[in-house]
């Protein structure tokens, strides 16, 4: 286009103002050209690594929801074994009456 616009019979002021144009106009092609781009490769992040990544979150927080229960009852055990051991202790020592609740 430049080429074009150089050859033309039009006043230096029109070649001028028609560079100035087309300029601006390449510019925003390029900056559109570039959001398209963006957006086309956000579209497929979204629709394939995204869901990807979230489901892998979530098989780790179902893992770990599950160590968790786990690592409570295990807890829950030794709390009631402890209980009872001292239970017990209070039982043979005869002051099962100050039992701990």
């Amino acid at each position: 286009l430049f080429a074009h616009l150089r050859n033309t019979s039009r006043s230096l002021l029109w070649k001028a103002d028609m560079y100035q144009e087309l300029c601006s106009l390449a510019r925003q092609e390029y900056k559109a050209q570039i959001k398209r781009k963006q957006m086309i490769e956000y579209n497929q992040w979204k629709e394939t690594v995204r869901k990807e990544r979230l489901e892998k979150l979530y098989d780790v927080r179902e893992t770990f929801q599950l160590r968790v229960d786990v690592a409570r009852r295990k807890h829950e055990s030794f709390v009631e074994e402890r209980e009872l051991r001292v239970e017990r202790e209070l039982k043979r020592r005869g002051l099962h009456q100050y039992r701990i609740t």
